[in-house]
């Protein structure tokens, strides 16, 4: 899956939306069912300095992904790109399989976006597991499988430290090429977000 490297400028904006089915009866009585498990965010990316080449390249992007058609990774560097500790599940002695909160993970230790390159950080009762020794790993789906025995105990914690992409595609299939560096820099560019 390709990945959007350009960083928008400090203009940037970011929104979020819930699904939620509210019925209401006579009484005043609400009953409330969310439609999804998660909201879904919409990214607006505001350019203030890019040179004809860095436009020309986004422009080629937007045509190589056909407009809404097809997925790629984003990271939300101005704001939440990085998941510190997060609670990803207790062990109970015999499930071996556990999934992150977010799937799409970049290496830490570079500054730049980047395809997957290593695992995140996993820790069994604050303890670091390693990789292939304690856990496989499925980048494409976050899924974590402790292996050889390794599954954690009853009621110890498994939590987790990484960097991530968010899986979104263009919110538009239309573009109009004489327009597009003044859109770039006055409404910008509108990313949707996928479930994974």
């Amino acid at each position: 899956m390709e990945v959007y490297t350009w960083t928008p400028d400090y203009v940037y904006s970011e929104s979020i939306a819930f699904s939620t089915q509210i019925t209401g009866f006579a009484s005043g009585v609400e009953q409330r069912r969310r439609i999804r498990s998660r909201g879904l965010r919409t990214f607006q990316l505001k350019y203030n300095l890019l040179d004809q080449s860095e436009i020309n390249e986004i422009w080629d992007f937007f045509i190589a992904r056909y407009g809404q058609f097809e997925a790629f990774k984003f990271r939300n560097y101005p704001n939440e790109y990085q998941n510190t500790l997060e609670a990803v599940g207790t062990g109970d002695s015999t499930n071996d399989s556990f999934y992150l909160d977010k799937s799409y993970i970049v290496d830490p230790t570079i500054t730049t976006l980047s395809p997957i390159a290593i695992a995140p950080k996993i820790y069994v009762n604050g303890v670091l597991k390693i990789e292939l020794t304690h856990y496989t790993l499925d980048y494409e789906v976050g899924k974590i499988t402790f292996t050889g025995g390794n599954e954690p105990g009853s009621g110890l914690p498994i939590t987790a430290t990484y960097e991530f992409y968010y899986k979104v595609r263009f919110s538009s299939d239309t573009m109009n090429r004489e327009l597009f560096e003044v859109m770039l820099y006055r409404t910008g560019l509108n990313l949707k977000e996928l479930f994974p």
